[in-house]
């Protein structure tokens, strides 16, 4: 308690007036809370609204984490990337406490597109596995295009509301598979291609035969056919005697002759132990 009172040159005095206060120590640093807006997932910034208080000697400064020093008790500051932010709150008797701010629902990041397999040899089809991942806001939807090219579609599949899916390419020829993915706050990725995948679904076309040399140790046999996608593999000319069937196949496979433009089977009549009947030949083209 402390009384005070005036007097003039005259020694005239004032009435006492009576002041009452508290005398204490402040070792409380001042303290805060705050919102951030939006406080779902973006892909924009982030507003954090931050109020700062203190009971006892008042809050003299805070110092923004752009390390700018501000005297207001409410403030507003904008996040522009994931991290901590840090305001360091001051109060009138020197007192600091550092008041954190995790920022982590910023999203600028595409979804990952994993496709399996990435290619493939000549094959009548093949089952493509997609996936698709995004570890932030989430997978939105995917969208895919089967083309003859490397160059970006202009027609694609639905929208497809899922991260893995699968996908059978059986369209003859040198196919490429497109790919593109969107997450949940509008992140998209670019056009991603796989490929080639090599599909073949026509059978070789046999074209025309012809007997090269017969005498008692060999039958020649010329075999031409094409095949326009994945090329002849494999000609074979299974040889049985005429009342034979197909358990007394013998499998005399064709090799390419350059001289003569065509596959040869050499059957040998020794082979079956036996001469002076009639034998059926077959032919197998396999590409």
């Amino acid at each position: 308690m402390i009384q005070l009172w005036a007097a003039d040159d005259k020694g005239n005095m004032s009435v006492p007036v009576t002041v009452y206060f508290n005398v204490g120590s402040d070792t409380t640093p001042p303290d805060a809370t705050h919102q951030i807006t939006p406080s779902s997932w973006t892909k924009g910034n982030v507003d954090i609204a931050l109020k700062v208080t203190d009971s006892q000697s008042g809050v003299k400064n805070v110092t923004l984490p752009n390390g700018q020093v501000v005297t207001t008790t409410n403030i507003n500051f904008t996040a522009t990337n994931n991290g901590n932010y840090k305001f360091i709150l001051v109060d009138n008797v020197g007192n600091s406490r550092d008041y954190i701010v995790t920022i982590n629902n910023i999203d600028r990041t595409v979804p990952t597109i994993t496709v399996n397999p990435k290619d493939s040899n000549w094959v009548q089809e093949i089952e493509v596995k997609i996936d698709i991942l995004d570890n932030q806001s989430g997978v939105k939807y995917y969208k895919y295009a089967v083309t003859d090219s490397k160059d970006t579609p202009t027609t694609w599949s639905e929208n497809i509301a899922s991260v893995n899916g699968k996908l059978t390419i059986d369209t003859e020829t040198e196919k490429y598979l497109h790919i593109i993915a969107e997450d949940n706050v509008g992140n998209i990725t670019s056009d991603n291609v796989t490929g080639p995948y090599h599909i073949d679904k026509t059978a070789p076309t046999y074209t025309n035969w012809w007997w090269g040399e017969v005498n008692s140790s060999v039958v020649r046999l010329y075999i031409q056919a094409t095949d326009n996608e994945s090329g002849i593999a494999r000609v074979t000319a299974p040889t049985s005697t005429q009342s034979g069937g197909y358990s007394n196949w013998v499998w005399f496979d064709a090799a390419w002759d350059a001289g003569a433009n065509a596959y040869r089977a050499d059957i040998t009549p020794a082979t079956f132990g036996h001469y002076g009947q009639t034998y059926l030949t077959h032919l197998y083209i396999w590409d």
